[in-house]
Formats: structure tokens, C-alpha cells, sequence
């Protein structure tokens, strides 16, 4: 029995030996990877396999080559560890476009190094400008067309921040600009651009639509190089009447002299519920609004509207009739501190009927003044006074709770709809202050067959129990 624990005994301590005799790619220490160069010459346009460079590599663990782009070529694209530098060979594909900015980045588990790549551009390119693209988008509807024309290839650079998380379909939209115009491009994957990537992208047969009158052309990622990163963007500075031509959508502005009308003083910038809609004005009392979709930024959610007049910095976008700014950064308020002006909106005042009530409601999280008409048996009534040259109003409805209810307005003729049918909502219900969610879908405008020559009483009559809230004129 001893003789054979004596055995396994020595077998044990001989695989032990011959187990340390083996070579051991393990270095010992800290992890640590050193690149050298760390930054390469220029690599001619042409370039190609027929034009590389190296570097050495020098790394106490296994590593890993990574380039930014796929026109940068690294051999080998891995390595072990030692204490002996490796030589890899680096090579660009030939470039039919503007000189172009990379990196290969060496990792060793928890430490980096990186090395810097250029190449010079091609003397033959000519870019199409988004000016142009824009020419070419023909058909306005929502099933547009393909653009039409050869080497539509566009130089731009990205304004939106798909961080802020506050436009429709951010996963894969971005807007982007040159120096003529700018544009929404819809890409075939995920977006993975930021604020100040300067692209080259070929749209040459691209399709597009218009989206509510806004320009959606659709990108294809594979046909999309990243020419440099953090590109400065100046906004364009405008006026107010110069926002509302339309000219300048999906470029980045800055509007000067402009406030958060009175009654959205209350607002955060953003929801993580639903969409928000912000009405600012000018001197002359034209409006514009802050439109974001639902955003999953904590910052941005958490952000009060300006209470000040200043210059607003955007994205101009449009959706449907109304021009609106989409923020490009969550600085783009910060300049409006300066003192309120007077506003040039039209006001409104209730007067009071039967069953009708001035209460308070949290509406997708922002108090507001509301009114309520009719109870559980009474149908309810107000007169709203709206002031002359009025063409139109819009304002939020909704229904009490699992008991729709009918609005119906009178008091001049040609009134369309003369009746509309707020949708039941679940936070109608119980006492004031009520917290309601809503949506655009609660938005509502009644027209006047023409423009009010007179302040005109407007009576508005609720079947059952609504609530009614933000009314705003137009011309």
C-alpha cells in the first residue's frame, strides 16, 4: 500500500517538473502595452497592400488590434504576450474621397495604446451638396422617390446627439449639414454617429420621403466613411421670421431674442413618458415650438424650460404645419437668461356657466390650470372670449374617466369641427388637482370658415364631465 502511495507520489512531483519545464508565454507584472510610432505618416490616396507602414508592439499580455474604420488593414490583428516587440504592418484602401482620419487601437486586457493613421484624399472627388440633394427630392409626399443623378456623393457633418434621445426613430436618424443646407438621414441600421462627425456618404439612387413635410432621405452605412471626429458646429443665428420660412430645416440655429410663452414656464425640456411640445415666442408675438419625442435622458428629463429671453440654439425641423427646434445639446437653452419682454400673444379669459370649474391638473408632469365642465348628472358650459383676427384655436381634451364626453362649440358660423369627442382618460377622475398623461392625440383645433373680424364669445358645451386646458390662437 505504501509502495503504491509512493508511486502516484513520484508520477505527481514528474508531471509537476515537466509540467514548469514547458514554455510560458505569461509575463509577469503589471499588464502594460507600449505602440511605436504613435502616429504614422500620411498614406498616399492610392496607397493600397502596395503601401504599408509598421509599428512594434510590446506587450506583457495577449492583445488586440481594433481599427476605427474598415478601410484601415492591420497584419497580424493579434498577438501573445512577451518581452520582445512584435513588428505589424499597416495598410489603407485606396481613397476615392476626402482625406480621411483613423486610429488602431492595441488592447491588452485592461490597458491601451493607440496609434494615429491619415490618408490624403483623392484630387478627382466632387461632392454633390445637400443643397442639391434637396433639389432632387421632387415628390413631397410621404412615398417620395429615388434620388435621381450619378456620384451623388455629400461631405457633412452630423448636429444631432442620438444621447439626448429626443427625436422620433433616434435609433437610426440623424441630422446632418453642410454649408448650403441640411438634412434628416433615416440609416439602414442603428446610428451610431455623433454631434460633430464630419461623413462622406454616396446617396446616389437613395430613396426619400416627407415625413409631415420633413426631408427623410435614407442612408446605407456601408456606403458611410467617418472622415474626423469633434468638428465644431456653429449654429446659423436667425430671427424668428427667418425660422418660420422653412429654409433652414435640419440645420442647426440659433434664434435670437426669444421666450417660453407664460403658460409653459412650468415645463421640464423633456418626457420619459411622452412627448413634449414647448411654445416660445418672439418680440412680434410669432411662435415656434420645442417638440421632443419621449427621452431617455435622466438630464434632459430633469431640465427646467428657460424662464428668460436670449437666444435659443436647435435643430429646425417641421411637422406637419408647425416649425419646431429639436435641441442638438443640453446647453442649447443656457443663453436665455436674460429679462422677460412683454408678450404679444393673444390672451383668453373664461367666463364661468352652468357646472363649469377653474381647478389644477399634473399634466405628463407639469402643473396646469385647467378647466372642468359638467359633473356625474350635469352637463356643463363656459364662454371662452377670442381675441380678433383669430383663424383657428387648439387646446387638450380629455374625457372623465371610462365616461366619454361630447365638446360642442358655437357663437359664430362655419365653426369646423363644431363638435369634437375627447377621448376617456384615467386620471380624469376623483377630485383636483388631477394627473393626466397625454399625447398628441389630445390635441385639438376647431377653424373659423374666416378670420374673426371682432373679439368674438365662444361658447363651449360638455355633454357629460371634460377637461380642457392650453388654448392658443392663431392667425
Amino acid at each position: 500500500m505504501k509502495l503504491r502511495n509512493l508511486f502516484f507520489i513520484g508520477f505527481a512531483a514528474a508531471a509537476l517538473f515537466a509540467a514548469c519545464d514547458e514554455t510560458d508565454n505569461t509575463v509577469e507584472g503589471n499588464p502594460s502595452i507600449t505602440v511605436t510610432p504613435d502616429a504614422l505618416e500620411e498614406f498616399s490616396a492610392e496607397a493600397g497592400e502596395a503601401e504599408t507602414q509598421t509599428v512594434t508592439v510590446t506587450s506583457n499580455r495577449d492583445w488586440i488590434a481594433t481599427p476605427s474604420a474598415d478601410w484601415i488593414k492591420v497584419n497580424p490583428s493579434s498577438g501573445s504576450a512577451s518581452d520582445e516587440p512584435v513588428t505589424v504592418t499597416i495598410y489603407v484602401e485606396t481613397n476615392t474621397i476626402a482625406a480621411r482620419t483613423g486610429s488602431v487601437e492595441f488592447n491588452a486586457g485592461l490597458v491601451s495604446d493607440e496609434v494615429e493613421i491619415s490618408q490624403a484624399g483623392s484630387s478627382k472627388v466632387t461632392y454633390t451638396t445637400v443643397a442639391q440633394i434637396r433639389e432632387l427630392a421632387t415628390e413631397k409626399t410621404e412615398t417620395g422617390g429615388l434620388l435621381e443623378g450619378e456620384n451623388l456623393v455629400i461631405n457633412v457633418v452630423v448636429v444631432s446627439d442620438t444621447d439626448l434621445a429626443n427625436y422620433a426613430l433616434t435609433q437610426s436618424m440623424a441630422m446632418v449639414q453642410d454649408e448650403t443646407a441640411g438634412v434628416q438621414l433615416d440609416f439602414d441600421s442603428q446610428n451610431t454617429y455623433s454631434i460633430g462627425d464630419e461623413l462622406v456618404i454616396d446617396l446616389t439612387g437613395a430613396h426619400y420621403e416627407y415625413f409631415n413635410n420633413l426631408l427623410q432621405v435614407q442612408a446605407d452605412a456601408a456606403k458611410t466613411t467617418v472622415l474626423s471626429e469633434g468638428v465644431e458646429v456653429t449654429p446659423v443665428e436667425v430671427t424668428v421670421e427667418e425660422l418660420l420660412t422653412g429654409a433652414y430645416e435640419s440645420q442647426y440655429v440659433a434664434i435670437k431674442d426669444v421666450q417660453v410663452v407664460d403658460g409653459d414656464l412650468r415645463k421640464k425640456l423633456a418626457s420619459a413618458t411622452s412627448r413634449t411640445s414647448i411654445t416660445l415666442e418672439g418680440r412680434d408675438g410669432d411662435t415656434f415650438l420645442i417638440s421632443h419625442a419621449k427621452s431617455t435622458n435622466a438630464d434632459l428629463c430633469a431640465k427646467d424650460v428657460p424662464q428668460g429671453s436670449g437666444t435659443l440654439k436647435g435643430i429646425a425641423s417641421v411637422y406637419g404645419s408647425d416649425i419646431q427646434i429639436v435641441l442638438a445639446k443640453l446647453t442649447d437653452t443656457d443663453e436665455m437668461t436674460g429679462e422677460r419682454f412683454a408678450s404679444e400673444l393673444p390672451t383668453y379669459v373664461w367666463t364661468l356657466g352652468t357646472s363649469a370649474y377653474t381647478e389644477t391638473a399634473v399634466v405628463n408632469g407639469t402643473e396646469k390650470d385647467v378647466l372642468k365642465l359638467g359633473t356625474s348628472s350635469k352637463s356643463g358650459d363656459a364662454t371662452i372670449t377670442v381675441p380678433s383676427g383669430t383663424k383657428s384655436m387648439t387646446f387638450y381634451a380629455v374625457s372623465w374617466k371610462d365616461k366619454p364626453s361630447d365638446l360642442t362649440f358655437s357663437g359664430v358660423d362655419g365653426i369646423n369641427p363644431a363638435t369634437v369627442s375627447p377621448a376617456a382618460n384615467d386620471g380624469a377622475t376623483f377630485n383636483s388637482p388631477y394627473t393626466i398623461t397625454v399625447t398628441d392625440t389630445d390635441q385639438y383645433t376647431v377653424t373659423f370658415a374666416s378670420a374673426l373680424s371682432a373679439e368674438t364669445q365662444i361658447k363651449v358645451e360638455s355633454s357629460k364631465r371634460n377637461i380642457l386646458w392650453d388654448f392658443e390662437f392663431a392667425e
